[in-house]
Parts: structure tokens; sequence; C-alpha cells
């Protein structure tokens, strides 16, 4: 498990050397390490690390305390939106591309998770082990900065138990939060 801390870039535009206006678009600034760790974690669902996490807040704020990153991207949609408290500012996304179409039985899988707060995922900690190694990850950084987290596989006994069901408790789960 490694954990980086990461800059989150707003830019401003001028249109013919008039006021300099935000563009509504975040990027991230990452460290060349975390920048070489996430390239094979994201290569075989065709991303780079760069644009991945721009495409997630692109300007839409506030940006995240902290993303978590897994070692592959695994079908726990069900799982981690059934263990979220229901206001702790919890997101998920997926490294694979959506399928467009949705099919109805579309179930995400997940690869990054994004916290808000600092406070959100001390919130959930005793609700999934995933939200536990985010917190081992994360316990010690300041909540002041964000943070970019890559976690280690997750241990296969526990993948086993989660995973059957984890379609029932997506179609089961909260529409919001």
């Amino acid at each position: 498990m490694r954990c980086f801390e990461i800059t989150a870039l707003s830019t401003h535009i001028s249109t013919e050397g008039g006021a300099f206006t935000p563009d509504d678009t975040v990027s991230y600034w990452l460290p060349d390490e975390a920048e070489d760790l996430l390239e094979p974690i994201l290569a075989p669902y065709d991303r780079g690390p760069i644009w991945f996490l721009d495409k997630y807040y692109p300007g839409q704020g506030p940006t995240p305390w902290a993303h978590v990153c897994l070692d592959r991207e695994y079908a726990l949609g069900g799982h981690l939106a059934t263990s979220r408290p229901p206001d702790a500012g919890i997101k998920f996304g997926t490294y694979a591309r959506a399928p467009d179409p949705l099919p109805e039985d579309y179930v995400p899988g997940v690869g990054v998770i994004f916290f808000l707060t600092k406070a959100g995922l001390e919130q959930a900690v005793t609700k999934s082990l995933i939200f536990e190694k985010s917190w081992e990850a994360l316990e010690d950084c300041s909540p002041e900065r964000a943070w970019l987290a890559l976690l280690d596989p997750l241990p296969e006994d526990w993948q086993a138990q989660v995973l059957e069901g984890d379609t029932e408790r997506w179609r089961s789960r909260p529409t919001t939060g």
C-alpha cells in the first residue's frame, strides 16, 4: 500500500485579452512515482493516470480529499453502494469504460473510491474491509490536503464472501448518497 500527496489544479483563461475567468475544469498533479505505479494498473483498461483522475471531477466541487485506487477493478459495486454510510461523501468509479447503452442488468465494478472528507472515511471504517484498508493508508494524512492511495490486492477469502450476492446488493442499494 502506498500513499501520495496530490494537488488539484484549476485553470483560468483569458479570451481576447480580457479578464481571466475559471474554465470549470480540475486537473491533478501526481508525483512521478505515483504515475509509474498507476500505469500498469490502468493499462488493461486503456487508461492513463492523469486523464483517469481528471475525468471524475471535471470542475465539479468539492474535489475529493482522497482517491483510493485498487490494484484492479473488482465486481464490488453492490458491496460498496450498500456499505457506505449514506452521508459520508463516498463515491466510486470503474477503471473500465461502461457499455453504451447501459444494459438493464449492468452492475459497475470498483477500481477507484473517492472520499470527499477524512471524516467520511472515518465514519465508514467499520463497514467494509475496503474502508478499513483505505483508513490504514490514509489515517495519518492531513484533512487539509489531497491524497492518492494505492491499495494492495484484496484478500481472496474476503472477496469470495463479498462477491457472492453483489448483484442483488446493487439492485437493493439506496439510490442516493
